[in-house]
C-alpha cells in the first residue's frame, strides 16, 4: 500500500521519562560541590528543620548563584547542578516556606513570563525555569517551552518540559525506581501544579504518537485513562475528550517508517521544518521527498537571497538552505503544476503567498477536495474578506488574486476545502458573501 502525506510535524524518540537523562554527570568538566558550598547546604537543611523559612531560602538562592561548574551528587551514580539542586530543595519546602520564597520571587517571576508569552521567547521563559523553577510561574513556563519545541519538532526538548510538571506519584507509575534508588522525589519537578494534569498527560501521550514510540504512548495513555478519563481540553487545534481523541488517533497506527512520500507546498517553516528531527535526522527515513519546481529554484537562487526584501524573508531563505541539504536533497523530487504528483493529487500552482506557493486537488472517484495550503491564513479574517493582505503573503496583490480565483471555482463547484490553518476540522464548504467568503465546516465524527 502506498502512503503519502501533505505535511510533516515529527520529533526524536528518547528513552521513556527522559528527564533522567538531564542528570546523569556527563564528560564535561564539573566537580562536586567543595566544603564551603557543602556547608551552606547542610545549614540550610538545619534552618528548613528548624522552620526558619526566610533565612533558609535566601541560604539557598545565595548558593544557587555560586560561580563554577559544581555538581551535587544524588546517589553514587546521578549528579546533578547545584542550581538544581538548590530548585529541588525550594521545591521540597513545607507549605509556609514555599509561600515565603513565592513571595520574594513572583512578582519578577510573573514578568519574565508574561514578557516570554507575547514575545514568544525561550529565553525569558528558560530565566524563568533557570532562576525561579519553584515560583508560582515555574510550571506555566515549563508548559510553554514545550508547546514552542513541539512547534519546530523537538520532541525531546518537549518531553522534558511537561514531564517535569508532573508530580513525583505519576512518575513512580510511569516508571517504578530500580532496585537501590531512593524513588522519583529527588528529580527536580514542580511541586504543585495548577495545570491540570490531564492536559499534561494528554500531550504526553500525543507526543509520543507523533514519534512513533507506541509503547510510551499506551503507558501514558492507560494512565491518563485511569486518573483522568474524563479530561477535556484543546489538542491538535480541537477542543476534545483527551482519552478518546488519543485512543482514536492510537489505532490510526501511524509509523513514520512507513511514509514513503511527503508532498511539499511551499517553502515557509512551518511547512517545511518537520523534515527533519532535532539532531537533524530524517523524519521519515523512507520517504521521497517532493517539491514544487518553481519554489525550489527560487529559494536555492542565491540571486534572489541576495535581494531578500525584509529580514523575514532573509530568515526564510536561511532556514531553507540549513534544510536543502545532505539526506534531503538526496531525497528530493521536484514536481511541476497543472500535473499529477501521484495518481489522484493534482498540483495546482497559487503563487502570492510565496513564488512558487502550491494546492492541490485530491481525488478520489467522482469526490474531490482542494488542499489550500496557505491560500488563505485565519478564515474568520482572511476568507471573509480576501481583500486583507496578511503580512507573511511575499506579494500580496498577487496573493489576493489567487485567493479570490480559487474561492469563485470553490463556490461555483461547491468543492470542500481543507486548510492548514483553518480551526478543526479544518474541512468546510464555502459560500459567497457581500464581503467575500463564508466558511462552513463540515460536520465531525469522532469515531474510526
Amino acid at each position: 500500500m502506498v502512503t503519502h502525506v501533505l505535511v510533516a510535524r515529527w520529533g526524536v524518540a528518547q528513552p521513556f521519562m527522559s528527564v533522567s537523562s538531564r542528570f546523569e554527570l556527563s564528560p564535561a568538566k564539573v566537580e562536586e560541590a567543595d566544603v564551603q558550598v557543602r556547608a551552606q547546604l547542610e545549614q540550610a537543611r538545619g534552618l528548613v528543620a528548624n522552620e526558619h523559612w526566610d533565612e533558609a531560602v535566601e541560604t539557598l538562592r545565595r548558593v544557587m548563584e555560586a560561580p563554577g561548574n559544581h555538581v551535587v551528587a544524588i546517589t553514587p551514580a546521578r549528579y546533578v547542578s547545584l542550581r538544581d539542586y538548590c530548585h529541588m530543595e525550594l521545591a521540597s519546602l513545607p507549605a509556609a516556606g514555599l509561600d515565603l520564597y513565592r513571595r520574594r520571587v513572583d512578582a519578577l517571576a510573573e514578568r519574565l513570563y508574561r514578557q516570554g508569552i507575547e514575545s514568544r521567547s525561550e529565553d525569558l521563559l528558560r530565566q524563568v525555569v533557570e532562576q525561579f523553577f519553584a515560583s508560582s510561574w515555574g510550571d506555566e513556563a515549563l508548559l510553554a517551552l514545550g508547546e514552542l519545541a513541539l512547534a519546530r519538532a523537538d520532541y525531546g526538548t518537549s518531553r522534558g518540559c511537561w514531564e517535569r510538571i508532573l508530580p513525583p506519584a505519576f512518575w513512580a507509575k510511569l516508571a517504578p525506581p530500580a532496585d537501590g534508588e531512593e524513588g522519583t522525589a529527588r528529580w527536580l519537578v514542580y511541586p504543585d501544579t495548577n495545570i491540570p494534569l490531564g492536559d499534561v498527560l494528554a500531550r504526553l501521550v500525543f507526543l509520543a504518537l507523533l514519534e512513533g514510540d507506541r509503547p510510551r504512548a499506551h503507558a501514558v495513555l492507560d494512565l491518563l485513562r485511569q486518573e483522568h478519563g474524563q479530561a477535556e481540553g484543546r489538542l491538535a487545534g480541537q477542543h476534545v475528550n483527551y482519552a478518546e481523541f488519543l485512543t482514536n488517533l492510537a489505532a490510526a497506527g501511524l509509523d513514520v517508517r512507513a511514509i514513503d512520500a511527503v508532498i511539499i507546498s511551499h517553502y515557509h517553516g512551518d511547512h517545511l521544518n518537520g523534515l527533519l528531527r532535532a539532531d537533524n535526522s530524517l523524519t521519515f527515513p523512507n520517504a521521497e521527498i517532493l517539491v514544487p519546481a518553481l519554489e525550489h529554484k527560487y529559494w536555492m537562487d542565491d540571486g534572489e537571497m541576495s535581494r531578500a526584501s525584509t529580514p523575514r524573508v532573509e530568515g526564510l531563505f536561511k532556514n531553507v538552505r540549513r534544510l536543502m541539504r545532505g539526506e534531503v536533497l538526496k531525497r528530493l523530487r521536484p514536481y511541476e503544476w497543472d500535473r499529477e504528483v501521484f495518481p489522484g493529487i493534482l498540483a495546482v500552482g497559487t503563487p502570492g503567498h510565496s513564488p512558487g506557493h502550491t494546492n492541490h486537488i485530491l481525488t478520489s472517484g467522482t469526490k474531490k477536495v482542494y488542499v489550500q495550503a496557505d491560500l488563505t491564513h485565519a478564515p474568520f479574517l482572511f476568507v471573509r474578506n480576501p481583500g486583507w493582505h496578511p503580512f507573511f503573503d511575499q506579494d500580496p496583490v498577487r496573493a489576493e488574486a489567487e485567493r479570490r480565483r480559487v474561492y469563485d471555482m470553490l463556490v461555483a463547484e461547491r468543492m470542500p476545502v481543507q486548510g492548514f490553518h483553518f480551526p478543526f476540522p479544518a474541512l468546510a464548504h464555502v459560500e459567497k458573501t457581500s464581503t467575500g467568503y463564508r466558511e462552513v465546516p463540515v460536520p465531525w465524527n469522532p469515531v474510526l
